[in-house]
């Protein structure tokens, strides 16, 4: 009796930075965020290989576990960690310039969108993990927006170069003896006025140029980071206080 042959078995990887082909043709990425049990979410960028229909039963089964799942193509490749990039990198330009970390890690948790603490967000993932993530998310991007990025990389490597790898190893950027910076602070920088404008403006940029829709990402940012608040509430909440501003700043 004839059998037909068995389907080509699915070739996960779980990296939250590099794309399929990266490591292998036929594989795909499903990007569990830990932990799991509290998140329920992972980032699935199907490989090259896959199939749309093969793509979506691959999905289909991600949620019958229970889990949202957040579906990606190259452009939107674990876009949700790259949403933290310009808070992050804040992080590190602050710290350079001299900004005590406890400072820094309460201020960059004053989004509604995401009131997580950077500094230990990265202490808790692994300073070399995250270091390597940024590293290919730059090269993915134009010269120019990469550069931006320069305190991000700076800092890290700076921490690395001292054994600094977060929490594993017991000092990291806000865990720890406070970090000693080789170079000078930067004339003339300022703090943010407005840290929550930060991960706003990425949010705003991200469904701007259809990297995910509205739902998906308050969805995401709820399972996520605990939001508390929509994207579209943060925007008009961020609008009334720069009306309010400006109001103030008027003649009287």
């Amino acid at each position: 009796e004839a059998r037909l042959p068995a389907p080509a078995p699915r070739l996960l990887s779980t990296t939250s930075s590099l794309l399929p082909e990266a490591l292998h043709p036929r594989l795909s990425v499903a990007h569990f965020f830990y932990p799991l049990e509290y998140t329920g979410l992972v980032e699935l960028v199907p490989g090259p290989a896959l199939g749309p229909e093969d793509a979506h039963e691959l999905a289909a089964t991600l949620e019958q576990t229970g889990l949202l799942v957040v579906r990606q193509d190259h452009r939107s490749a674990f876009m949700l960690n790259r949403l933290l990039l310009p808070l992050q990198n804040a992080c590190l330009a602050a710290l350079i310039n001299g900004m005590p970390p406890e400072q820094v890690d309460e201020a960059s948790a004053a989004s509604p969108l995401c009131p997580v603490g950077q500094l230990g967000l990265m202490d808790s993932v692994g300073l070399d993990v995250v270091a390597a993530a940024v590293e290919n998310y730059l090269a993915r991007m134009e010269p120019q927006e990469a550069a931006a990025y320069a305190p991000l990389r700076r800092g890290l490597a700076r921490a690395l170069a001292l054994g600094r790898r977060g929490n594993k190893s017991g000092a990291g950027l806000l865990c720890g003896e406070p970090m000693t910076w080789d170079e000078q602070p930067e004339p003339g920088w300022s703090a943010p006025e407005a840290w929550s404008d930060l991960m706003l403006g990425a949010c705003m940029a991200a469904k701007e140029r259809g990297l995910v829709d509205a739902a998906t990402l308050d969805a995401a940012l709820a399972r996520l980071f605990g939001a508390e608040a929509t994207v579209g509430e943060e925007l008009m909440r961020c609008i009334s206080r720069r009306m309010q501003e400006g109001e103030s700043r008027s003649p009287a």
